[in-house]
């Protein structure tokens, strides 16, 4: 009797090891997707998922990566590219690319966008996928170091939480995709591998931003150096999957509208969005309670890369079982991505060298460079993918070289004290998204929607990028469904920009406005120009600060002016 019940316990204990072994990756993923969503409660706020709350989106970039989407949602459908944007700027215009509105969303919202809300935003449903999608690739990545259950979960926590993933909160929200990152280093690190998932995964940068879709791009042609050196792949087959790669992306790119400049992209700005050589350790503003706030340049935000204090005392572990256990070797699968973290590295720093807040060294690049610094002249951005291979080195050596235990320990206690350690820009972020107070328009009175009622463009005089009220007067014209040639773009065509300046002009000083358009004045000049003998049915005034003339106005009497 006693053997029936000892032979029964093993077969019930084996069922139930058997069964774990089973389910247990859709548990971890399970438990991943949880991880980053806690993260996403921890830092964020759930009123953001509400689609028909925007009062938080409407501030600096957010603000034109929404109008952005509002206007394309109207623009037609059956266009090429389909991601143009022609009602938002007229004829500065470009495509939903240049608003960083993640045209991805943009292109899966827009068949349905009768079906939706007057007032819809998506961006509160990315933020929360790209917490869920950064915590996964994470714990994907990680699984291809240990076999453990907690350590790549507890892992993905760090990744989840890292203060240069969520410093993007602070405006630019398609860059919070650095998940794709992840996911680049998963296909790079695994030994299986795949031509399809890497041509998906440059489409999907192609769809988001375009600093993606350089680096995992590099990394892409980094993974085909390792598999030739390691003999997995043939050289004739990695011209191939090049070819059929690089068309697939060009072709989205045609497609979401990367191309629609007569003039070139470039722009300044390298040299100061870069890296600093303390970013590593410096907290910046709010991120650590313990370390310091080092000083550094204006534009060093960009290269923002603090990796938080529980990786900074996991980094001091790892090298401490490093230096003890010499048994390391640079094998042909590290040497292309340690190459390449050179490279971004070293472009990162720009050819303006700082250190703190002192620029230590300085110079001059070639002239033939010109056309990559200015298209990608925020050079910090690209230690992001430099940052992350810092975490994963660290996490291979804790996980591969430590006691599976003391690991659990360890990494369990640092990422409490990690979290506990930011909870200062944590609960700022919690105030950010929590807003509830309502955009203050000053456009929102019945005055305003009767002088709007007939008109289908509002014109600002003069266009420019970001110029003065653009975002007050783009959502009053998308509002009041008018298209507008002025607001804020990630790039703009200069040209287009030079002969839409000289045809308003023109078009003011000959008394010839457009009477579709509704006119605001910020140039003095030609304010005065346009009001000295207007028109008998035309109407000028000043109200609520804001000058504006109105062709063929016929309700003057219903219009209460402040002068």
């Amino acid at each position: 009797m006693f053997n029936v019940r000892k032979n029964n316990f093993k077969s019930i204990l084996k069922s139930l090891l058997v069964y774990r072994e089973k389910y247990k990756p859709g548990i971890q993923i399970f438990i991943s997707l949880i991880i980053g969503y806690i993260a996403f409660v921890l830092v964020t706020d759930l009123a953001i998922l509400n689609p028909t709350n925007v009062n938080w989106l409407m501030e600096s970039d957010p603000a034109t990566h929404y109008l952005g989407w509002e206007y394309f949602r109207t623009a037609p459908f059956l266009q090429w590219p389909f991601g143009a944007n022609p009602l938002y700027g007229l004829e500065i215009s470009s495509s939903v690319v240049y608003t960083d509105s993640i045209p991805l969303f943009a292109f899966i919202f827009k068949p349905i966008s009768q079906l939706l809300p007057i007032v819809f935003q998506y961006f509160g449903f990315w933020i929360l996928t790209c917490f869920l999608l950064q915590s996964f690739f994470a714990y994907k990545l990680l699984t291809l170091f240990t076999r453990d259950f907690w350590l790549p979960l507890l892992g993905c926590a760090f990744f989840a939480i890292s203060p240069f993933f969520l410093w993007r909160l602070s405006c630019h929200y398609a860059l919070f995709a650095q998940w794709l990152l992840l996911a680049a280093l998963y296909l790079y690190f695994n030994k299986k591998h795949s031509a399809t998932y890497w041509v998906g995964l440059l489409i999907l940068c192609a769809l988001i931003h375009a600093y993606f879709l350089v680096m995992v791009l590099a990394i892409w042609l980094a993974d085909f150096g390792q598999r030739y050196l390691l003999r997995e792949i043939k050289l004739t087959k990695i011209i191939f999957e090049f070819f059929i790669g690089i068309s697939a992306t060009i072709f989205i790119m045609c497609f979401s509208g990367y191309f629609m400049f007569d003039s070139n992209l470039q722009t300044g700005g390298f040299g100061y969005y870069r890296m600093n050589l303390l970013s590593w350790i410096d907290p910046d503003d709010g991120w650590s309670i313990l370390l310091r706030d080092q000083k550094s340049g204006g534009g060093d935000y960009e290269g923002f890369s603090y990796l938080g204090i529980g990786i900074l005392v996991l980094a001091f572990f790892a090298f401490f079982k490093l230096y003890y256990r010499k048994k390391f070797h640079f094998s042909a699968r590290i040497i292309p991505i340690f190459a390449l973290c050179i490279l971004f590295f070293l472009y990162s720093l720009s050819n303006k060298i700082a250190l703190g807040s002192h620029e230590i060294f300085t110079f001059y690049l070639p002239s033939f460079l010109n056309i990559v610094t200015g298209i990608f002249r925020s050079s910090g951005r690209f230690i992001w993918p430099v940052s992350y291979i810092i975490y994963v080195a660290i996490f291979y050596i804790i996980f591969t070289r430590m006691n599976r235990n003391k690991a659990v320990a360890l990494c369990s206690i640092l990422l409490i004290i990690q979290i506990i350690d930011t909870s200062i820009i944590l609960s700022r972020f919690g105030e950010k998204f929590g807003n509830k107070n309502t955009f203050e328009d000053p456009l929102k009175t019945k005055d305003w929607d009767r002088i709007a009622l007939n008109y289908k463009k509002l014109i600002f005089v003069l266009p420019e990028n970001h110029s003065k009220n653009w975002m007050i007067l783009s959502e009053f014209a998308v509002t009041h469904k008018m298209s507008i040639n002025t607001g804020f773009f990630a790039r703009i065509d200069r040209n287009k920009l030079y002969l839409a300046r000289i045809k308003l002009i023109r078009s003011i000083i000959r008394k010839e406005l457009d009477p579709e358009a509704l006119y605001f004045f910020d140039d003095h000049v030609l304010w005065d120009v346009a009001t000295f003998s207007i028109k008998k049915n035309d109407f000028a005034g000043i109200k609520d600060g804001f000058r504006f003339f109105a062709p063929n106005f016929r309700k003057t009497q219903i219009l209460k002016t402040k002068n």
